[in-house]
């Protein structure tokens, strides 16, 4: 990830930012998965939040990286398989979340659904061991830069 003079490489900056990407959304997750075991109740709670939210925007180092990794005539099919790809596990991983918070029944008022310590803690344990491959699997990608 460096370059010959010691400097981090322009082009190796997708490479950095989808590892770390990975890796501070599986600490994020963790940290949560924690709190919510222990009965951490604080405010600082949303730190972790907001860079599962940061981190969970990376897609314009994904289209810059597969625009690079692939020939040119092939960057429109590969940018609609990353697309639909991306829409796809989105669909997949809200099915499965909501069925995990459905494991233990919510209680309901005036109509709302609140979902209790269990749910959570059951969709935070599938959601850090669902990052866990994801994250091992980034380090097999290829270094682009020179």
């Amino acid at each position: 990830m460096t370059s010959r003079t010691g400097r981090f490489s322009k082009a190796s900056l997708p490479y950095a930012c989808q590892v770390g990407a990975a890796v501070l959304a599986l600490c994020s997750n963790a940290v949560i998965l924690c709190a919510l075991f222990l009965g951490v109740r604080h405010w600082w709670l949303a730190v972790p939040l907001l860079v599962m939210t940061l981190t969970a925007n990376v897609s314009p180092v994904q289209v810059a990286w597969t625009k690079e990794i692939n020939p040119p005539d092939q960057g429109g099919i590969s940018l609609a398989t990353l697309n639909a790809a991306s829409y796809f596990c989105v669909a997949i991983v809200s099915c499965i979340a909501g069925a995990l918070l459905e494991v233990f029944p919510p209680e309901v008022f005036d109509g709302v659904k609140i979902y209790g310590l269990n749910s959570y803690r059951l969709y935070f344990a599938f959601a850090t061991i669902a990052l866990i491959p994801g994250a091992i699997a980034i380090f097999g990608l290829r270094e682009t830069a020179p």
